[in-house]
């Protein structure tokens, strides 16, 4: 019945506009929240190699032989005094296990991806800022062309020391 009732008093190239409109936007921020992500999670990996040298995903053989246990690498870097730490912690049993070395390995990732997703909400902030006051600038310059007030500056006066006030903003 309602469906009737929009069908049957709407336009359908209106609304085939509109919700082209909406999917459009729809895949753009979906777009840039892939970019975003793929950022930050480039940056977490970057952040656990500096913690944990050798830590990235081709640190395992891909195909180990038949019969032949897969090990990971040994734990190197600062994430070393954590294991120890860990070790120390842990009761035996477990550390004869490799359980030291698992947690260390989970501890760097999180550790490294929440320090990703700090780092990349003031580097978008920071962007941001930078996009708003360049903004700021043209729109500033624009206005004070339109309006003549520009007029009564020197000839070296221009957009470039609006874009200075557009930094400082």
């Amino acid at each position: 019945q309602k469906a009737h009732l929009v069908m049957s008093t709407c336009d359908p190239v209106k609304v085939n506009q509109a919700l082209s409109g909406l999917y459009a936007s729809w895949i753009a921020v979906l777009a840039v929240l892939k970019v975003h992500f793929a950022r930050t999670v480039a940056l977490s990996m970057s952040i656990a190699q500096v913690l944990c040298p050798g830590e990235t995903s081709d640190s395992y053989d891909d195909a180990p032989a038949e019969g032949v246990a897969v090990s990971a690498p040994p734990i190197q870097g600062p994430a070393l005094v954590v294991c120890e730490g860990i070790k120390a912690a842990m009761p035996e049993e477990y550390v004869r296990k490799g359980w030291a070395e698992v947690v260390t390995r989970w501890l760097v990732r999180t550790v490294s991806v929440s320090v990703a997703w700090f780092l990349a909400r003031y580097i978008s902030a920071a962007h941001s800022a930078i996009r708003g006051g360049d903004m700021f600038a043209r729109e500033s310059y624009g206005l004070c062309k339109r309006k003549g007030w520009l007029k009564d500056f020197p000839a070296w006066f221009g957009k470039d020391q609006f874009k200075i006030a557009g930094w400082v903003v």
